[in-house]
């Protein structure tokens, strides 16, 4: 990992494993994530009102790095496209990621002590491609 300021891989995967690995307040990364996309969608509510959330919040965690992984190489095609077809076959809409999004960056910054505009950058930019995505995937 890099934290050189050009690159964005390596601020993304800086501030992933410092935000991922805090616990606040008894609370971990994904329990905080959940809680404040639940609350900021009713879409989300209903599409997760029947999941097992321990098995979702591990999935969370690896599908950030799925979805970063477009960011740079798309060796994740697969992986991705199977992620957007399981969210499409549940009704997913694709305004829903632009909420995901804001979720998970809110909750990064409350996490992730060394967060600044340029990490916020760097996030942005390395989530973007895989995001658009499977917007992408979920309009069609």
């Amino acid at each position: 990992m890099s934290g050189d300021d050009a690159d964005p891989r390596g601020r993304f995967e800086e501030s992933y494993w410092r935000a991922s690995t805090v616990t606040r307040e008894g609370r971990g990364f994904a329990d905080t994530f959940y809680d404040r996309f639940l609350e900021a969608s009713e879409e989300a509510r209903t599409l997760f009102s029947n999941t097992d959330f321990p098995a979702q919040k591990r999935m969370f965690v690896l599908s950030i790095l799925y979805v970063s992984s477009a960011y740079d190489t798309f060796r994740s095609a697969a992986v991705l496209d199977q992620l957007a077809r399981r969210h499409r076959s549940i009704g997913v809409s694709p305004g829903l990621f632009d909420v995901w999004t804001d979720c998970l960056l809110q909750t990064v910054r409350d996490y992730d002590p060394e967060w600044d505009e340029s990490v916020e950058e760097a996030w942005r930019a390395v989530m973007a491609p895989g995001i658009g995505h499977l917007r992408k995937a979920c309009a069609s």
